[in-house]
């Protein structure tokens, strides 16, 4: 029997139900089985198992990280590994798992997940959507309970829950209350009894399975919230002492880079590059004596919820029953002769093939430790037995990974396993040694509209891809600034500016104009071809009096227009902005200028009809209109004064005609009202007879007009479609 209060304090009552195991059957089993785990075998506790420990790492800048664990088992034997429940699902989607020594691999098996709300709906009452106590009662309609009330504890068969108006009567003299307060219905021995849940304490169910159900529901409901870790048990079965492997993919931090750039005094010595790997332990297990692999690339790497139980609707079909026979009676038939039946085709057996891909390594050439020359110039810095060079300290941190390649991707392999702590972060080396590179300044208007930025033009020359990060920059033991590094492959050149260069000032200026190189007549329009250009000036001074200059200039390319001058940039960029580099250099406190010029061609065409005497003017003074250009226009202007002309004499015409037909009407509606007999009415008889006979003539004379109209717009369409001059 369970009991209930309206008390919170549930929490004692709680029990945690174990859900059953679903196992993975390894290739070749035809169904999923569900099991328990099984018992000791071979003597060995399965519970308490050691795990295989992780001995191989693979991280990489898409989230995940590629683990392999190494180990040896005995026997049949069952290893459980736990996972955060937040990996299961990584898990399920990429766990190998193979036995090296010639034995088998059995079934992966873990705790199934049902959702929660399936998992409460399958129980003897639902408390999913968290229904208060009277709603309870309600859905125990026909279960026997006892009431804890507070002078009796009534027993009973729950009829149901009903709300009722319920009087609450006051103190002596003041108001009653009128209430609408839950009540229960409950068949007893006496018959039905009716109670009011408020002045019930709690229950008891008295169905020892609905009970059952009801704890079970609360142990599902905490399981639900505290349940983060899960165990995946991995069954290997054999004979003796063999070497087994797990592997999988999961989720993981993205590794981290970052650089130090050690700028020399010499220009004729390199830079010396250090780079860190950031790398973090995020998980609940120490990394011991791990082999490390730090992978470039960027793989796609997607979640899907293949944890939890999947249930898919399916329709409801009737149940099939026969219908009803009545005998046909049948008509005559007519036969044809028989149908030929189509020999079935053999059935070919094709033999299904497995390409199988060996995967090829190529090493890159390992890294050096850093250049003597950079160690032999800052082995004189400082003074006094306990100095050190900046340079000769970034020497004495050599390089503790290899660069790798394999398939398409490059890798970090570290040289040595590393040991990092559950919860514990830790900095890598992975590049130290010199490169290629020179100084430069680099100026960019929209960063700085009078100063270039200092900067760096390196080469990646260390056999390595390089991963994006930050770069501090030390320049004479000193720090000089930040920069920041986009990826970069093998033998790519690329610029760091790491501080604001106030020795060098630049002043630019930009113009854009426009100018006609010719017109020409076609297709019924003036065809007026114009160059525009874009010239950016810059005025360059160097105040510094030691050193020349290298100033690399960033400037727009703008989309459809062509770079004159120069001929072309040093390079340009392919983001979207496509800045065009070029380089001059400028003498220690000396000045120098350059420009950049692009242009575009562009045509447009103008009806020449649509061009009055203000834009031909216009047109004139470019000093690119032909005089027989200038002679079509004008022949076009009569030609379209003809066809005004036969537009304004039609327009007469039938201005005319109006005025005739108004006046007309005036004189009939003055005839109704004179007698026929006067000299009135026959003076205005005389009138009409004359009109309708100067309509006669402006009828033909209109026919006339728009023949003259057609004619005259025709000619102008011709003379222009005839034209064809530059």
């Amino acid at each position: 029997m369970f009991r209930a209060t309206v008390s919170p304090a549930l929490a004692p009552l709680l029990v945690l139900v174990a859900g059953a195991a679903l196992s993975i059957v390894p290739l070749g089993s035809t169904a999923l089985a569900q099991s328990a785990p099984p018992p000791a075998q071979n003597g060995v506790d399965m519970k308490t198992a050691s795990p295989l420990p992780v001995s191989r790492l693979t991280l990489y800048r898409s989230g995940v990280a590629s683990v392999e664990r190494r180990g040896s088992v005995s026997g049949d034997q069952r290893i459980d590994l736990n996972f955060r429940t937040e990996n299961i699902n990584d898990i399920l989607k990429s766990l190998v798992v193979l036995d090296l020594s010639g034995g088998s691999v059995g079934e992966v098996t873990y705790t199934s997940q049902e959702p929660l709300e399936r998992r409460l709906r399958g129980l003897g009452i639902n408390l999913a959507d968290n229904p208060a106590m009277g709603e309870v009662l309600n859905r125990l309609r026909g279960v026997q309970v006892r009431l804890k009330m507070m002078e009796s504890e009534p027993t009973g068969t729950v009829i149901n829950v009903e709300k009722r108006i319920t009087i609450v009567r006051g103190t002596p003299g003041g108001n009653h209350a009128h209430l609408e307060l839950p009540w229960v219905n409950l068949l007893t021995d006496q018959g039905v009894r009716s109670y009011n849940l408020t002045d019930a304490t709690g229950f008891e169910i008295l169905d020892a399975k609905l009970a059952a159900d009801f704890k079970a529901a609360l142990a599902a409901i905490a399981q639900q919230r505290s349940d983060d870790s899960k165990t995946v048990g991995l069954q290997y079965n054999g004979s003796g002492t063999r070497n087994v492997i797990a592997a999988y993919v999961q989720q993981a931090p993205v590794w981290k880079t970052s650089y130090r750039l050690v700028l020399p005094e010499n220009a004729a010595d390199k830079p010396t590059l250090q780079g860190w790997a950031i790398v973090e332990n995020t998980s609940d297990e120490d990394w011991s004596n791990v082999t490390l692999a730090l992978a470039s690339g960027q793989p796609s790497a997607f979640q899907m919820n293949l944890y939890e139980p999947v249930f898919t609707e399916r329709p409801w079909i009737q149940v099939p029953v026969p219908k009803t026979l009545v005998a046909r009676a049948y008509e005559r038939g007519v036969r044809y002769g028989e149908d030929a039946l189509a020999a079935a085709p053999e059935p070919t057996d094709i033999a299904g093939k497995v390409a199988m891909r060996s995967e090829t390594r190529g090493r890159a050439p390992g890294a050096p430790a850093a250049g003597r020359a950079m160690a032999d110039m800052y082995s004189n810095v400082g003074s006094g037995t306990n100095s050190l060079g900046l340079s000769q300290a970034l020497a004495s941190v050599a390089a503790a990974a290899t660069g790798m390649t394999t398939g398409q991707a490059f890798f970090y392999e570290l040289a040595k396993p590393v040991s990092i702590g559950r919860q514990q972060s830790a900095m890598l080396p992975i590049v130290s040694q010199e490169v290629s590179g020179r100084r430069v300044s680099i100026y960019n208007a929209n960063q700085h509209p009078t100063n270039p930025m200092r900067g760096v033009e390196v080469t990646n020359d260390t056999g390595l891809q390089l991963i994006a990060g930050p770069v501090s920059v030390f320049d004479s033991n000193a720090y000089a600034g930040d920069a920041q590094l986009n990826d970069v492959s093998r033998n790519e050149t690329r610029l760091l500016a790491y501080a604001l260069d106030q020795d060098v000032t630049v002043k630019r200026e930009h113009q854009v104009s426009s100018e006609i190189q010719a017109i020409a007549i076609k297709d019924r329009a003036f065809q007026i071809r114009r160059l525009q250009k874009s010239t950016a000036s810059f005025q360059i001074e160097s105040l510094d009096d030691k050193d020349d200059r290298t100033l690399i200039i960033e400037e727009a390319a703008t989309p459809g227009w062509e770079l004159v001058e120069p001929k072309k940039a040093k390079e340009q960029t392919a983001d979207e902005a496509g800045w065009m580099r070029f380089e001059v250099k400028v003498d220690r406190k000396g000045k120098a200028t350059h420009r950049v010029v692009q242009q575009q061609v562009t045509t447009e065409a103008v009806w020449v009809m649509h061009v009055n005497s203000d834009s031909l003017g216009v047109y004139a003074q470019s000093g690119k209109l032909s005089p027989k250009v200038r002679e079509a226009w004008e022949k076009a202007q009569q030609l379209q004064a003809n066809i005004n002309a036969a537009n304004a004499e039609a327009q007469r015409i039938e201005t005319e005609k109006g005025e005739i037909t108004n006046d007309q009407n005036r004189i009939r509606q003055n005839m109704q009202t004179i007698d026929r007999a006067s000299d009135l009415y026959q003076r205005l008889m005389t009138k009409l007879s004359q009109q309708e006979t100067r309509m006669e003539e402006l009828t033909k004379a209109t026919a006339d007009a728009r023949t003259k109209v057609a004619a005259a717009e025709k000619a102008l369409d011709d003379y222009l479609g005839s034209l064809n001059l530059e």
